[in-house]
Order: structure tokens, then sequence, then C-alpha cells
């Protein structure tokens, strides 16, 4: 398809084809009509798919011209250097145009830029954690704001910026556009865009396959926390039939020796690290060494400052305790190989914060990871609670009788609707009462 199938005006098309882009991607073909159009988008896709000239483009082509002091595009991107990488394309895209685009720089005078912002500006470009103390002392004018555009939602929900955009999104005018673009889709991205969303389209393009991968079985245990892993990896080291030998993947050496000393504790002698960090810990240099003895069941590796390859092939267990945003490198472990054991998994520990990293995993690898529920004495720690999983048998049906017992009828449900979900069976979201009023 041609740039020509695109509602965009000859100005862009200009900007577009001198940086060498003659056909859109297909995030883009699905998109920007629908931008131009006015309609709410939800967008989806892995990273080099085009999002964010997406939103370039978009933004462009429906404001077209400089009109008036006030904003009439917002745009929420996760770090400052998203802002500026988004800032420099709009001059490359804009190049035509008259568009006066302004960011809100970190550290820069409240009053310096909010003078800048009334002396005239069509978009305005920012962080959440910027934008949303901006907006409350009246910083930004969002009375004439026709677009209000999240790029990167899956990474601001990692950073922590989901609240402050949440509540940005509910207080834009009521007529506004609302376009969101994220590598991936989960309950905490859905959580955050629900009540601000009205009717999204939703455009989801997945990855190019360049070989198709043989993965090892995956098995998916959902978690709270890093005690709640904790407890979870002690109960699975404690049944050695089942889990005779397992290699243990975490993000670093603090968390690898944490690991070390709880299960040292229960399976003493059998637990060892990969290059251990001090010299009272259990250390061996290769795979080989571990595998070579019988006697040693867990091997901790740590991650950070790893330049050894590691021949996994003999593996019956790989368990990744930790989820970092490095998802190429997980794929390559779990990748069966020659001899791969037959009945080998890979085992993964996902907290909230980690499904991001995890939803890409299951895209580059074209899969979908069953989701296993806790074993039997797995304690789930929380912040006032401590639950251990217990057989059914040992729940009471009496209330007053403790924290364990079942659900009263009324109170259960075995249904989870997402946003796409609610918005098929019970239609367009109302506004909460009591939201603070645009300003």
């Amino acid at each position: 398809m041609s740039l020509d199938s695109l509602k965009i005006n000859k100005q862009l098309k200009l900007a577009l084809n001198a940086i060498g882009v003659h056909h859109p991607t297909e995030i883009q073909e699905n998109t920007i009509n629908r931008i131009v159009g006015g309609h709410d988008v939800v967008a989806i896709g892995p990273e080099g798919t085009g999002k964010t000239t997406a939103v370039v483009m978009g933004v462009i082509a429906r404001l077209i011209y400089a009109k008036d002091v006030a904003p009439r595009a917002l745009i929420l991107v996760p770090t400052q250097e998203k802002v500026e990488e988004m800032q420099e394309l709009f001059g490359q895209l804009g190049v035509n145009t008259d568009l006066r685009v302004e960011i809100i720089r970190k550290g820069s005078n409240f009053d310096f830029q909010r003078d800048l912002l009334a002396e005239g500006v069509d978009v305005v470009i920012g962080t959440p954690e910027r934008v949303q103390p901006f907006y409350y002392k009246t910083g930004i004018n969002v009375t004439q704001l026709q677009m209000f555009v999240v790029d990167g939602a899956d990474h601001i929900t990692r950073l922590g910026t989901h609240t402050a955009t949440k509540q940005l999104g509910e207080n834009m005018p009521a007529k506004c556009q609302h376009l969101v673009f994220t590598e991936v889709i989960h309950p905490k991205v859905e959580n955050m865009i629900e009540d601000f969303m009205n009717f999204p389209s939703y455009i989801e393009v997945k990855a190019q396959k360049e070989v198709d991968l043989n993965i090892i079985d995956p098995i998916l245990y959902e978690v709270r926390n890093f005690k709640t892993k904790l407890n979870l990896l002690n109960v699975l080291v404690g049944d050695a039939p089942t889990y005779p030998k397992m290699i243990v993947f975490v993000n670093n050496k603090l968390n690898g020796s944490k690991i070390y000393k709880s299960l040292d504790k229960r399976n003493d002698g059998q637990i060892v690290l990969l290059n251990a960090p001090f010299f009272d810990q259990r250390s061996v240099s290769s795979v080989e060494d571990f595998m070579e003895v019988e006697y040693y069941r867990v091997l901790i590796v740590a991650t950070e400052d790893l330049e050894q390859t590691l021949d996994l092939s003999g593996v019956p267990f790989i368990v990744h305790f930790d989820l970092k945003d490095d998802k190429d490198s997980i794929i390559n472990r779990v990748v069966k190989q020659e001899n791969t054991p037959e009945d080998a998994k890979a085992l993964f520990f996902a907290t909230q914060n980690e499904v991001s990293t995890l939803r890409k995993i299951e895209q580059a690898a074209d899969i979908v990871m069953p989701i296993e529920d806790l074993p039997l004495g797995t304690i789930v720690e929380g912040d006032a609670e401590r639950i251990e999983i217990e057989e059914e048998s040992k729940i009471s049906d009496d209330p007053n009788k403790g924290a364990f017992h079942k659900k009263k009828e009324k109170n259960s449900k075995d249904y989870n609707y997402g946003i796409r979900d609610k918005v098929e069976k019970f239609g367009k979201y109302k506004k909460k009462k009591g939201k603070r009023k645009n300003k």
C-alpha cells in the first residue's frame, strides 16, 4: 500500500518521502485514517512496527496547521528521552507545516514553561509525572484539546506513572479523542485506560516471524511479589522426585545470594551459584560442572554481567525467577536443542509488573503460556496478609471460622472482563462521579 491510500495532506507526504518513507507500515495503514476520522484507537504492536511515527503522522494529519493559542494535542510518553525523540520526529514530519510543538522540560522553571505555552502552541509532549503537576497548576489549558495520546502505555505502567496517566485522561474534555499505543496489552494497561476510552477500535499487529521456534513447554506462575516467588521456589525445590535438577535465572547477584541463602537452609549442600560472588558460597564455573555432580540440584545464575554462553541442552527444568526486559535472551534459553529432555519445562514467575515482558515473549515466540495454580504449601505474601495455599478440604465453609473460608455465592465469580469485553457486553463507560472538572 502507498501513502496515497492514507488521509494525509500533501505537506506530510512530502516530508515522509524526504526521509525515505514511501509506504506505511501495517500499524500505520490501519490507524491513520481512523485517527483522522476522530475515532478512539488502541494500537498494539511490538517494537519496530512504526507506532511512534503513526502517532506523529496522525496528529499532523488531523491538526494540519497552527490555530489559536491553547494546545489541541497532549501526548504522554514514558521517559524524557522519548519526549525529545518525538519532538525531533515532529520537526522532521512537520517541516512543511506551521504547527507549534512544545515539550514539558525536566527541571525547567514552572513560570517559564507556562509563559512559553501561553504564547501559543498546538502540540504538548511530556511524561506523566511532569505533565500532571503542570496541569493541576493550570499550566496547560485543555479547553481546546482535541487529542489525548499515550505512546508506550505498557512502558508507563512499568515505570509506575500509570496513575498520573489515568487521572489526566479522565480530566480531558468529553469530546476529546483518545489514542493509546502500546507494545502489549495486559490488565494494568486496561485499568489505566478503560475509564477515558470511548468505544475504541483495537488494532493489533504482530512481528514478522523469521523462523519457527521449537520452544520448551512453558509453565507460568502468576505471583504477587518477590517473597511469594521465593516461597514458590522453595516448594518446587522441596519436591526432589519431580524436580531433580533445575537452573534458576535471576536478574542480579544480590537476588541470587538471597535465593541461595533461602534454599540452602532447607537443602544443605544441594544449591550452587554460577561464579559465586562470595567465598563462603558453593560455586561452579559452568553448567557442565553442575550437571556432572549428581548431588547438586539447583544452579542459580545471575544474568547481570553474564558474558559466557551457557549450554542448557541437558537441563530438565529452566526457571526464570525474574523477567527483565530482554525477551531475546530469555527466548534463546528456552529453544529446544538436540539434547533437550523430552519432558523439559520452562517455568516463568511473573508479578504484575512483569506481565509486559511476558507478553512480549509470547508475541515473539508465538506462544501462549498456560497459567499453573500455585502448588500446595506455597505461602502467598502480601502487605497485610500471609496466605498458605491449602487443600480444598481444609477450607472452612463457615465464614466465622478464621480467614480461610469459601466465598459466598453472591460474591463469587468465574469471569474477569477486560476493557474490550466490557465495551462489547455493557456498552460505553460512564465517567465516575466526583471527578475533577476540566479547567
